[in-house]
């Protein structure tokens, strides 16, 4: 049985057997300029870190690094906000 409007495929316990979680947990929501600025950012907050320029809280770089490497903010997420172009279908 079909539940048309998440198209989750549920069997007769109630148990989801078949789903697309691609598209309904986390896609990318930030555009080619916003990852590029984010992998730069936390690269270099980690660089002066390494360089005892500035301190341990350098460390918060990999937040950016790690978000702009994968296209994914959960902050974007809650807010609603996409910086990356919309899929022609």
């Amino acid at each position: 049985m079909y539940q048309d409007a998440a198209r989750v495929k549920v069997d007769q316990f109630g148990v989801i057997a078949e789903h697309n979680w691609r598209n309904t947990l986390m896609s990318v929501n930030e555009g080619t300029l916003d990852r590029a600025l984010r992998v730069i950012v936390g690269l270099v907050l980690i660089a002066l870190t390494l360089t005892h320029v500035i301190g341990l809280w350098g460390w918060i770089g990999v937040v950016p690094l790690v978000a702009g490497a994968v296209g994914i903010c959960p902050l974007y997420m809650v807010l609603g906000i996409r910086t990356c172009p919309m899929r022609k279908k």
